[in-house]
């Protein structure tokens, strides 16, 4: 349920912007309200969530130990890759926001 309640308003928001959600196509807008005034990474916070209930609800130990790894390779191969982006992309605007919202919650 945790991951639910960041990754539903952040979806709901990128759909009210017409923004895309693939990481591959540019960004046509930054967002920073609602759930990404909270946190910058709402979307990927909320997947970590959801990754840790069904490994706690199914008992996948194995799965729990490799959290950290999935969070190191969503930090360094996605999250920074994609915050280089958005500031060339928006500049100071996106610099002031980083500036205002944490990375994670």
């Amino acid at each position: 349920m945790a991951g639910m309640i960041f990754n539903v308003p952040s979806l709901r928001q990128f759909i009210k912007t017409k923004n895309t959600v693939v990481t591959i196509k540019p960004a046509s807008s930054l967002q920073t309200n609602g759930i990404y005034s909270v946190c910058r990474n709402p979307m990927y916070t909320g997947l970590l969530f959801i990754y840790l209930g069904l490994a706690l609800i199914f008992g996948n130990w194995w799965t729990l130990i490799l959290l950290p790894v999935l969070c190191l390779v969503i930090h360094y191969l996605i999250i920074l890759p994609e915050e280089k982006y958005l500031t060339r992309a928006f500049g100071t605007s996106y610099s002031d926001y980083r500036k205002r919202v944490r990375r994670w919650i």
